[in-house]
Order: structure tokens, then C-alpha cells, then sequence
């Protein structure tokens, strides 16, 4: 599926978004949408299926952007598949939660050719066909966490205003990915929230700017928790009283740089190590070396050759001209 089938799609300004309700899963999804038809099993589609999941994961996780669309099958029983993860997601954590999606989603929406699937760093999606329109997107919804203080009053200000701030940056972002905290301390009412927004990779800023303005700017469940999250297929957005997010500046925490970094210094010491060994044997020669020069300029007389500890000549009998007692 190629990047592009979503970055011609004019903007809307109004977006019109359907919303499911949905709760927490033991095994980790928090929200999920049906779609399309059935298919049979045994049957191509499965097929199909079954191959976007053996190699979609590692496709991802492989990813600069962990992002990966894929198309598998004839145009009868193709099966397309788009799957990311958090930008500041690990490659071996995007890789598990993906393979787990695949499990979830044909056990949650058994045998329907269309299913999103979102998880809290990987959100999954496949269908027989590709729709992927900013005006027919549907969202899912989730609010949990403790309840808002009552004496908080300026609570759903300081959310509402952190949210903004961290969509447009996630906007304006080249990773299209943003955090942000805000905190309260008065004496009533103590409190910081944290809020990641993205969007997929490769979709315009303006594209982002519209699908998170639109899915921030309609209400929560009941604005009487101080969790929520809410995502489409496009984007999404997080709110919690708690720093669920890694510290990292550029989003996508790459081992790679850890493993250049540490062959390098390697490399830096293994020189150093080389240039003191130089260093040392051209200040310290060996006792042979220097035997095969004094017997080459004193040829026919009797020397006397003092030997360190080391195996090296003396400091003495550095010099041939010392090294001998006579000529006789």
C-alpha cells in the first residue's frame, strides 16, 4: 500500500468521526473496531493474513519511522495491512506488540476481513480493501484513571490546554510525535499530567493538524476521570497522571546509535592501546635488538650485556660504546 493513497487526500476541515466506547483488555489492547465482512477458513484470505502477520512485525520494527504498510494476495483475496508504533517505542518492543495484535485481533473480530486494533505503543490495522479518508475515519475512546478532585477546578483548563499545545507540536514535529506535562501544586489540588500525541508517519502537517484538532476538540466520556486517550487510524492522543512516555528528544530510542557508539569508542581505545604499545618497544627495545647491534659494531670484542629484570638491556648499555669491557 503506497504512502500516497492518503497523502492526496484533501484536508477537511470538519471531520466526521464515529466513536467507540471501549474498555481494558487483560491482554493489553485498550480499544478495537470491526469491519468489512466474513471470510472462511480455510480459506486464501486467511492465507493472506497469516503471511502480513509472520512478516509485518519485523517490517516495522525495522523501521526508522516504525511505520510499514504491506499488501498481500491477488486483487480477489489481497489483504492490506498498515501497522506503527510509538515514536519512542524499542524495536523489540514494537516487534512483540505487533505479533500479539495479529493474535487479538483475528480472536476479537473472529473471521472479519476488517478489524483496528490499538494497544498503548502499537496500533494494527487490515482489511480486504483500502480506506483510508480523513471524513470516514472512526475513532476509538477510552477514559480511566483516578477521579478529578473536586476542588480542582482548573483541572479540564489545564488538560484541555495541555493536549492542544502537544497536538500542534506534533503537527509542526518531522517525526509527527510530541509529549508534554503540565502540573498544578496549590494547596487543593496537586497534580501533573502528561500528554503524547502523533500521527502516522508521512502525512502532511497539515493532514496531522486536522485529525488531532478534530479528535481533541470534541469531549471526553464524562470528564469526571483524569485519564483518557482517543485514536483514529491517522492519529491519536494520550492524557494521564502519570508519566507513561520515555524521556527521549527525537521520539524512536534507536539501538543502533547505542551500537556505533560503542564500536567506535572501542575502536578509539584499541588505537590508543596500539600507539602506547609503539610508544613503549621504541623507548624499551629488547635485549636481542640490541645484542645483534653491538655485536654488528664490535665485531672481535669481549662485551659485557646487563639485563633488567625485564628482559630488557640496562639503561646503561643502551649505547654500543658502553657495552664492552676490551678489545682482547
Amino acid at each position: 500500500m503506497d504512502m500516497q493513497m492518503y497523502r492526496g487526500h484533501a484536508v477537511v476541515a470538519a471531520l466526521v468521526l464515529l466513536t467507540t466506547v471501549t474498555a481494558a483488555s487483560p491482554t493489553g489492547y485498550w480499544g478495537y473496531l470491526c469491519d468489512g465482512g466474513n471470510y472462511s477458513a480455510p480459506s486464501k484470505y486467511q492465507q493472506n493474513l497469516e503471511q502480513l502477520s509472520a512478516t509485518l512485525p519485523e517490517a516495522v520494527a525495522s523501521s526508522p519511522s516504525l511505520f510499514h504498510t504491506q499488501a498481500v494476495g491477488s486483487s480477489q483475496d489481497r489483504a492490506y495491512a498498515l501497522a506503527r508504533c510509538r515514536g519512542d517505542t524499542e524495536a523489540d518492543d514494537c516487534k512483540r506488540c505487533l505479533t500479539q495484535a495479529f493474535k487479538d485481533a483475528r480472536a476479537v473480530c473472529t473471521f472479519r476481513k476488517g478489524i483496528s486494533i490499538y494497544y498503548d505503543t502499537c496500533s494494527l490495522w487490515f482489511a480486504e480493501k483500502i480506506k483510508i479518508h480523513l471524513g470516514d475515519l472512526q475513532s476509538v475512546l477510552r477514559a480511566d484513571g483516578p477521579p478529578i478532585p473536586t476542588q480542582c477546578k482548573a483541572f479540564q483548563n489545564d488538560a484541555s490546554t495541555l493536549i492542544a499545545d502537544v497536538a500542534r507540536k506534533a503537527s509542526d514535529s518531522s517525526q509527527r510525535h510530541a509529549t508534554g506535562e503540565k502540573g498544578c501544586d496549590e494547596r487543593a489540588c496537586n497534580y501533573t499530567l502528561y500528554t503524547l500525541a502523533d500521527c502516522l508517519p508521512g502525512i502532511s502537517a497539515a493532514q496531522c493538524q486536522v485529525c488531532l484538532e478534530d479528535l481533541t476538540s470534541t469531549p471526553g466520556l464524562s470528564g469526571r476521570q483524569m485519564g483518557e486517550r482517543k485514536a483514529t487510524l491517522l492519529c491519536s492522543y494520550r492524557l494521564e497522571p502519570y508519566q507513561f512516555f520515555r524521556d527521549t528528544k527525537g521520539g524512536h530510542t534507536n539501538k543502533t546509535l547505542w551500537i556505533v557508539v560503542v564500536i567506535a569508542g572501542g575502536a578509539v581505545l584499541l588505537a590508543i592501546a596500539l600507539l602506547l604499545w609503539w610508544w613503549f618497544l621504541a623507548k624499551h627495545p629488547s635485549a636481542i635488538d640490541s645484542f645483534n647491534k653491538i655485536t654488528t659494531n664490535w665485531q672481535g670484542k669481549t662485551i659485557a650485556l646487563f639485563l633488567d629484570y625485564d628482559g630488557t638491556l640496562a639503561p646503561k648499555v643502551d649505547n654500543p660504546d658502553e657495552a664492552y669491557m676490551s678489545s682482547e
